[in-house]
């Protein structure tokens, strides 16, 4: 018995939403067997799976042929083949769709490919391994390029001290008890398993998927050749940062996490016998992602790749003579497979880390110049650090922050490496900027004792710590848990919204900075030496004006509206923390006593309602943006060209300089798509009614409180607003928001009355503008 594995090189498929190309797809094994056709003078060699594994029948399991194989000659003991042909698998790969409900990582649809053609053909004798390198073109023109391998499976055979963990797919932490109170998995390809004799029943089931590290293996890294050689040193240091644990774990006591440099030549990306980053050189690109494979019978990892695009990450204060600054989009929603279309989407990608995230805090004002300068290797390093714990096993635990408490100092910022940390807190994991060495985090430490060493490093009264992955931050079956989301930094993950409220409107926040803070950095990060220097025109003034101002309205984009840390982005959060919470969320994992239902329920709705009547900056960063506007134009004053004007010519290009630049911000704060509009428009549409679990209702405190009357009453008025009080998107937001809450009593309530007073509109609007405006409204709520 074999095994077939196909990964994505590269491939010209575009994915808008993320700013990238597809590539660095490990899409998993399959396990198949090789037999001979005849088909009348020709004879054809096979590669066929049997799919048993993908159906609960014993007899009803229709195959799959994989690739074929044309025989030229054959003795009793040997045949001459050509090239596989895998072309009409790989297309329907590479184009077909993917469905959590249906068969494994190979879920096939679509066309035959247009053309195929074989780049290289390899045969490794140790390990038997058949190598080829396809590319197909789709029946659109699209390209992809694949490395194709087919070895025996004995290679993947378990050692006796690796540990098979066996998930149940439909629980969304893997199971329950055992291992799954202490750490959370990545699960292979869903199959059926059988638990007992012949004729017991199927189950589908997942196997957690690691690395063998038996008999003294070592888990080797490599990356793409292209890296600079400046780079290597931080790369390496990321990679065996998680040496850290595996030195000081009882029976093992070694380094396990090797770096050995770029990729040899003659070995491609995709060989299943190499974990490879693939650093990719663009000047920005949107996510840095893993993806692994192993036998889906065992869990048994051959290899992982990480896709990391590196270059911006370098870039520091050049990244500002880019002209890209803090309004740049950041991705919206949780992260997952569906982002990335064909190939990708038929493969379980461990994670896709939006890095856009990290430019916009360079841009931002929130960092130094000398952090600035630091910033892309230690975001390299975390980035990193993070991609290669998911190919080590470790799922996420977006659980791992409630161990940060902002009130003290030496509060470490999570659990694991595997949350989703702020960037800047995150540094903490590598203190040291060139450097492998770090704290151990708790829960790391305590996942990967529990996969690689049986847990023999974990005390037998070591508390159990909280934490949860993607799949729990996303269910709302029964209820959320306020817990577990994404992007939180908080003991209390709502005090999240007070921490973007203060940060906000504060002057100053301890261990934090403020957005008038950062409105103060920005003059001096834009106007560097070497931008004043090269102003020698009144043309490259004006431009170093207009970059003044792109910057500091993006400064307050970011704190407002686009950041992970917003005010947008905690608001719409913890809109969650208005649900109805699950069982025991707010007590299990050694939670019990910290927190009260209805303080965070508070929180979470004093959020929205701040959120929604903000419709000015507040008076500290106003007065912050007034002051930075009139350091930046004293700085423009210094320019070779400005020094060569009179007194009075100088006196009026400044007064003309601040007019411009207030504008222009003032422009952008008050605009639909990037300013406090968008935040209101966001925060509305993020009030939708939950489809699965219920806005609460009942008790809290001496109150009883019916958070959907509310919501659907604010919707409702909102809706119906006056043009003066509130925009065209925001109306739009609210009314699309409020027709979910359809056929409920207070939403049919607010419905109504939002009708009416839409009808009494239209008949009263001033302009053909106004009219269709409304009327766009009233057909929402048809």
């Amino acid at each position: 018995e074999f095994v077939y594995g196909a990964d994505l090189q590269y491939s010209s498929l575009y994915d808008e939403d993320m700013d990238l190309y597809n590539q660095s797809l490990a899409l998993g094994h399959i396990p198949a067997r090789f037999r001979l056709v005849a088909n009348g003078n020709e004879t054809e060699l096979q590669l066929v799976a049997d799919n048993q594994r993908l159906f609960p029948s014993e007899v009803n399991h229709p195959e799959l042929l994989l690739s074929r194989f044309r025989v030229t000659a054959q003795t009793e003991t040997t045949l001459t083949i050509g090239g596989a042909n895998s072309g009409v698998f790989l297309a329907q790969v590479f184009e077909g769709t993917h469905s959590e409900t249906d068969g494994g990582m190979f879920n096939v649809g679509g066309t035959p490919p247009r053309d195929l053609w074989v780049r290289s053909f390899e045969f490794v004798p140790q390990g038997n391994y058949l190598l080829q390198q396809t590319s197909v073109v789709l029946a659109d023109g699209k390209i992809g390029e694949f490395m194709e391998s087919i070895f025996p499976r004995a290679v993947l055979a378990p050692g006796a001290a690796f540990e098979k963990f066996r998930l149940d797919p439909e629980n969304p932490a893997g199971g329950d008890g055992g291992i799954f109170e202490r750490v959370r998995l990545l699960g292979g390809e869903k199959i059926f398993t059988s638990r007992g004799g012949p004729n017991s029943a199927e189950e589908k089931s997942q196997f957690g998927q690691h690395f063998d590290i038996s008999s003294g293996r070592t888990i080797d890294w490599y990356v793409t050749r292209n890296i600079p050689d400046t780079d290597l040193e931080t790369v390496g240091q990321a990679v065996e940062g998680w040496n850290r644990y595996f030195r000081n774990f009882a029976g093992i006591a070694r380094d396990v996490v090797l770096f050995k440099g770029r990729l040899p030549e003659g070995i491609h990306l995709g060989d299943p016998r190499f974990n490879v980053i693939n650093w990719d050189n663009r000047l920005v690109a949107g996510a840095a992602y893993e993806t692994q494979a192993s036998d889906p019978e065992t869990g048994v990892q051959s290899h992982s790749l990480i896709y990391m695009p590196a270059a911006w990450l370098k870039i520091g204060t050049d990244y500002w003579k880019q002209g890209v600054y803090s309004d740049a989009a950041v991705s919206e929603g949780s992260v997952s497979a569906s982002r990335l279309r064909g190939a990708a989407a038929s493969s379980r990608l461990a994670c896709l880390r939006d890095l856009r995230e990290g430019a916009a805090l360079i841009t931002s004002g929130r960092l130094t110049a000398s952090e600035v300068q630091e910033f892309g290797v230690r975001l390299l390093k975390g980035t990193l650090f993070h991609e290669v714990g998911h190919a080590l096993g470790l799922g996420h635990n977006f659980k791992g922050s409630l161990s940060f408490d902002r009130a003290k100092p030496d509060s470490m910022f999570s659990t694991s490496i595997m949350d989703y940390n702020d960037f800047e807190i995150e540094r903490a994991a590598f203190p040291n900027l060139h450097g492998a060495q770090g704290p151990e985090l708790a829960y790391d430490r305590q996942a990967l004792s529990i996969i690689y060493n049986r847990g023999a490093d974990i005390a037998q009264d070591a508390p159990l710590l909280p934490l949860c992955n993607d799949e729990e931050a996303d269910n709302e079956d029964g209820g959320v848990d306020p817990l577990c989301v994404r992007y939180d930094l908080e003991r209390d993950p709502t005090t999240s919204l007070t921490t973007a409220w203060n940060r906000v409107a504060q002057a100053t926040l301890p261990g934090d900075v403020t957005l008038a803070q950062a409105l103060g950095r920005v003059p001096a990060l834009v106007l560097h030496d070497e931008n004043l220097a090269r102003t020698l025109k009144r043309e490259d003034l004006l431009a170093r004006a207009t970059e003044t101002a792109q910057a500091l309205s993006g400064s307050v984009q970011f704190f407002v509206v686009t950041g992970k840390a917003s005010l947008s982005r905690a608001v719409r959060t913890h809109v969650k923390s208005l649900l109805v919470f699950a069982d025991d969320v707010l007590t299990e994992g050694g939670l019990e006593g910290i927190y009260e239902e209805a303080v965070i329920r508070k929180r979470a709705w004093d959020g929205v309602q701040t959120a929604l009547t903000l419709r000015a900056l507040p008076e500290v960063p106003a007065e912050a943006l007034t002051q930075a506007i009139a350091d930046a134009v004293t700085r423009l004053k210094t320019t070779p060209y400005a020094r060569g004007l009179s007194r009075e010519d100088g006196d009026k290009l400044a007064a003309t300089l601040t007019e411009s630049i207030t504008q222009a911000c003032a422009q952008v704060i008050k605009s639909e798509s990037k300013g406090l509009p968008k935040l209101r428009s966001a925060v509305y549409a993020a009030l939708a009614r939950h489809k699965k679990v219920p806005f609460y209702f009942g008790q809290l405190g001496d109150a009883a409180v019916d958070y959907e009357s509310l919501l659907a009453a604010q919707l409702g008025e909102a809706t119906a607003g006056a043009p003066e009080k509130i925009t065209a998107a925001e109306r739009q937001a609210a009314a699309t928001a409020l027709v979910t809450y359809a056929t409920r009593r207070a939403g049919d309530a607010s419905l109504s009355s939002a009708r009416a007073a839409l009808q009494a509109q239209r008949l009263t609007a001033a302009n053909n503008a106004q009219r269709e405006l409304v009327e766009s409204l009233i057909a929402i709520l048809k």
